[in-house]
């Protein structure tokens, strides 16, 4: 982490950037750690055969989601930070890709959550190649 904040527009923005992200994530993580058994149930539903380890995952998800912004906003541990969160986001869209394969969800049904993880997932690139600028 810096001692000072930056000075010039471009690593202004990149500042800006991967602390938004960083917060982000480090809320939604703990938002789903505070109903963590719910969380957990919702993430196992659909996954058919796998659904007791949709179930762990709904567990372990929450806490890489916290590590990864909190590391993200600190600006600390950068692989640490970057493989957190990456595969959260990652395992979100595949596991959500899953349901309608192994569980019969209508695909309609998990798209707009996919759809918003690959955002998350592309805002993820764009604060990794803003974190030193």
């Amino acid at each position: 982490m810096t001692s000072s904040l930056p000075s010039d527009p471009k690593s202004i923005a990149a500042f800006i950037v991967r602390i938004t992200f960083g917060l982000s994530i480090l809320f939604i993580g703990l938002s789903h750690s505070m109903e963590v058994a719910s969380f957990s149930t919702f993430t196992a539903s659909g996954l058919g055969a796998l659904a007791p380890f949709g179930t762990i995952w709904g567990y372990l998800l929450p806490g890489l989601m916290i590590v990864g912004g909190g590391l993200f906003v600190l600006g600390m541990y950068e692989n640490l930070a970057v493989w957190s969160a990456g595969v959260a986001f990652g395992s979100i869209i595949v596991g959500m890709l899953l349901k309608p394969l192994l569980g019969g969800v209508p695909l309609s049904e998990v798209m707009p959550a996919t759809i918003n993880a690959y955002i998350y997932l592309f805002a993820f690139l764009m604060a990794t190649k803003c974190w030193k600028v």
